[in-house]
């Protein structure tokens, strides 16, 4: 008994490492749990044998193999063990192994239905303040110095005064809820007791005093390691209550309990007879239950006629171009080269006056953005009713409030069911760095072409709409309040016990009427320095593709869903359900959320422009980038993000992309490579160029792995070994430039660049149409010789710089130097 109910602590505990709710997946961690919980059963189960087993169990295996393949880790993990458990089963002499194996595998596969619908609740409801007068009570027993006040436990101690705000991650709700469920099934399947509904119920009251209890335990422990906290360090020792180690070892007395007070009997699981009948009925129940969860009305799509509002915003205005004449931070905090990037797909308008019906008549898509002054009542109510009418907006708020901007949004997202908190959300275990992957089935698909997203800072949305969209639903953070006594309202990024950790909703998507909203936290990723990293224009892209739609088939959802239960229930009902039912549903459940993810990138796809706008792609496959794509930039000595963002300054639009084949870009950039080319890469190259396509290959004697040679040989250029250059001359431009970095000597090809002592340190290739440029100086464009930020206004030095990448670029691209 014992080894039954450690193993259930294990499993349950064990979705806190592989989850990712609060820290990124551990491996490592899930995979000892899961093999300690199998071998606590063993020990338990080890008298236990199978008799008549139907020879069809092990045919289980393959709807569960192909279960396995199509969801994502760590869902699969359950259908992986219970099909092992299957195929093993006509090995008799292994019956303790197989019974293990199987339960294992039962609670692993039932308890990842707790996950997602987690998330979303705690997400929308952060704070649970039921439970807090009854904290304040027993806290008060033990004579420590609290108050109650607001929903929030106040604590004295020498340090400081600690605020407590009862919330569902603090009490510990989520391993709580699976403990829960996998007791249940235990109870049910080998309880001593007959009276199951009972039992059921005193095991449930047992958990949520548990619960209270050791969050008091929690808290004690806090405060008594606070004085174990030298003066000059934070003495918030706030991971306590989001590690999972901590975690699991915080429910380890609660076995105990359960050992004490439900007593379990060792019988072998119930592999009763399969019953086939109502099966199919099963299996089409559950597909339209998923339809209910998974389909998206693809909508009527609109004209494409889009209005930014610049009326009421003196921040990241979208009216001055981006050029090679302007620069500071008002350059870079700038949506500019957005809304030119649209208009390559779309037509875009920009709003100087007020916001009224008839303005509104004339376009498909509002967007507003960052406002830093107020919404007339009129105005509003012409947005509703634009919205209602078959319209989308738009609406883009920013972290912290800053400059209003909330305050001045939030009146109009609260009439469709949602508010801008006024909060900064931080990355747990980065703080700084919060990287979004949408889910791989089922994202919603305004991101399902986005690869990874880099946040900035964003704020947090609270929907007071249990049936809004949550279109970027991240786990993993922390919420810190507003700070009025900074100029830009952001806190000290600092752990306190009143901040809220877990899982927040950072992009909400709305359906009202036959419009559409969405609702967007984090202004800066769209400004001219950050907004053609990749994840950014996809985000874009598929934001107002969705809004550009009409609804049309939100009905059909709930008739996914109507019928979904209907034939569910009569399929059980007629079968004679059993457990063992159970891996026809698992297959069922992946099939149709992959079938609908499917579907969804059909009614989905990103927009084509109706003019191709010029892009510059940036190899990743080979090159030594280092953008900030999943996470900032550490060394700027050898970041090439400056030298990618000023390519917009020419009207140009980078990207980064592995095949240029596929992307078919106007000028591909290889920079500092490290990996080598194979065959086949060098004839795709041959073939870019000689189709008309330019390529601009950088390297520098720093690369002390460069594999540029395995391509360059095929072209009959060579570089060779290193020398110094304090200036470098450009033929085609006739003039000299500052470089203070180390090039190197070039052989072959047609010179173009020269150090002062007439040494070759750039040359071009004519192959075919096309154009192969090759440089030597590649550290000269890092972001330490570029200026580091993109705020910086040159000197005359280093402008000459940027009119220098200027005028390879435009050369490349117009066929000119």
């Amino acid at each position: 008994m014992f080894g039954i109910w450690f193993c259930m602590i294990l499993i349950s505990t064990s979705w806190l490492f592989s989850s990712s709710l609060y820290i990124k997946t551990n491996y490592f961690g899930t995979f000892i749990l899961i093999g300690l919980a199998i071998i606590s059963l063993l020990f338990g189960l080890r008298q236990v044998k199978l008799e008549n087993i139907d020879k069809r169990y092990p045919f289980f295996c393959l709807p569960l193999l192909i279960a396995c393949l199509i969801l994502p880790f760590p869902y699969n993990l359950g259908p992986a063990v219970l099909g092992l458990s299957f195929l093993l089963l006509p090995f008799r002499r292994l019956a303790p192994l197989v019974c293990s194996l199987w339960l294992v595998g039962l609670l692993l596969s039932i308890q990842s239905v707790i996950g997602h619908p987690y998330m979303c609740f705690t997400a929308k409801c952060q704070q649970c303040p039921v439970f807090t007068p009854v904290l304040y009570q027993i806290l008060k027993f033990f004579t420590l110095p609290v108050s109650l006040s607001q929903d929030t436990i106040f604590i004295e101690t020498m340090r400081k005064l600690y605020e407590f705000p009862t919330t569902w991650d603090k009490l510990g709700v989520f391993p709580a809820l699976n403990l829960l469920i996998g007791g249940i099934i235990l109870l049910r399947l080998f309880s001593t007791s007959r009276r199951f509904w009972i039992t059921t119920g005193l095991f449930t009251i047992t958990t949520v005093l548990y619960l209270i209890f050791r969050y008091i335990l929690m808290i004690l422990i806090f405060l008594y390691l606070e004085y174990f906290v030298p003066d000059e360090e934070e003495a918030d020792k706030v991971f306590l209550f989001w590690n999972p180690t901590i975690i699991t070892l915080s429910f380890i007395p609660y076995l105990f309990l359960l050992c004490r007070f439900f007593k379990l009997k060792i019988t072998p699981p119930p592999f009763n007879p399969l019953k086939i009948k109502g099966l199919v009925l099963i299996s089409l129940g559950m597909l339209f239950i998923i339809g209910y969860f998974g389909f998206h009305d693809p909508g009527i799509p609109g004209q494409g006629r889009i209005l930014i509002d610049e009326a009421h915003s003196d921040w990241e205005k979208s009216t001055r171009k981006y050029d090679t004449t302007w620069y500071g931070q008002e350059s870079g905090y700038n949506y500019y080269c957005i809304a030119d990037y649209l208009s390559y797909y779309y037509k875009v308008d920009r709003n100087f006056g007020s916001i009224t019906s008839k303005l509104l008549n004339n376009y498909d898509i509002l967007v507003l953005k960052i406002p830093t002054s107020m919404f007339l009542d009129k105005e509003i109510e012409a947005i509703v009713e634009f919205v209602k009418a078959g319209g989308g907006l738009f609406l883009l708020g920013e972290h912290t409030n800053v400059f209003g901007s909330s305050c001045y949004l939030n009146p109009i997202a609260k009439r469709f069911g949602f508010y801008f908190r006024y909060d900064c959300l931080f990355d747990i275990e980065k703080k700084f760095e919060q990287v979004y992957y949408p889910p791989k089935l089922l994202p919603h698909p305004i991101v399902q072409n986005m690869p990874c997203f880099l946040f900035a800072t964003s704020s947090s949305v609270e929907p007071k709409d249990y049936s809004l969209e949550n279109v970027i639903l991240s786990s993993g953070l922390k919420s810190l309040d507003i700070d009025y006594s900074s100029s830009n309202f952001y806190p000290q990024v600092i752990d306190s016990t009143k901040m809220d950790f877990g899982t927040f909703i950072q992009t909400i998507g709305v359906k009202y009427g036959k419009g559409r909203v969405v609702g967007f936290t984090d202004s800066t990723c769209f400004s001219n320095f950050s907004a053609f990293i990749p994840g950014k224009p996809e985000l874009l892209l598929g934001t107002l593709n969705w809004l550009n739609r009409e609804n049309f088939l939100g009905w059909l959802n709930y008739l996914f869903l109507i019928s979904g239960i209907g034939l569910f229930v009569f399929g059980l009902f007629i079968s004679k359900f059993n457990i063992q039912t159970l891996p026809l549903i698992i297959f069922m459940t992946a099939l149709g959320m992959a079938g609908f993810t499917f579907l969804n990138k059909l009614n989905y796809p990103l927009p084509k422009p109706h003019t191709k706008p010029i892009q510059i792609c940036f190899e990743s496959k080979h090159s030594d980038l280092n953008l900030p794509i999943k996470g900032f930039v550490q060394d700027n000595n050898c970041s090439f993000e400056m030298f990618y963002q000023w390519v917009l300054r020419l009207g140009y639009f980078p990207i980064v992309c592995e095949d240029i084949k596929k992307e078919k870009p106007e000028v591909v950039v290889i920079i500092k490579p490290k990996k080598n080319f194979t065959s086949k890469d060098i004839s795709r190259i041959k073939d870019y160029l000689h189709s008309g396509g330019k390529i601009l290959l950088l390297d520098s004697p720093s690369n002390g792995s460069s594999t540029a040679n395995s391509l360059l040989s095929a072209f009959g250029v060579k570089i060779n070994q290193s020398i110094y250059s304090s200036h470098l001359y450009a033929q085609p431009f006739n003039k000299y430039y500052p470089s203070e970095v180390n090039s190197a000597i070039i052989e072959g090809g047609n010179p173009i660049f020269f150090t002062p002592e007439n040494q070759t340190i750039g040359v071009s290739v004519k192959v075919g149409t096309g154009t192969l440029l090759v440089l030597s100086f590649a550290d000269r464009f890092t972001d330490a010789k570029m200026g580091i930020s993109e705020s910086i206004i040159p000197d005359e030095e280093l402008l000459k710089v940027y009119q220098l990448e200027f005028g390879i670029f435009k050369g490349l691209v117009e066929g000119n130097f």
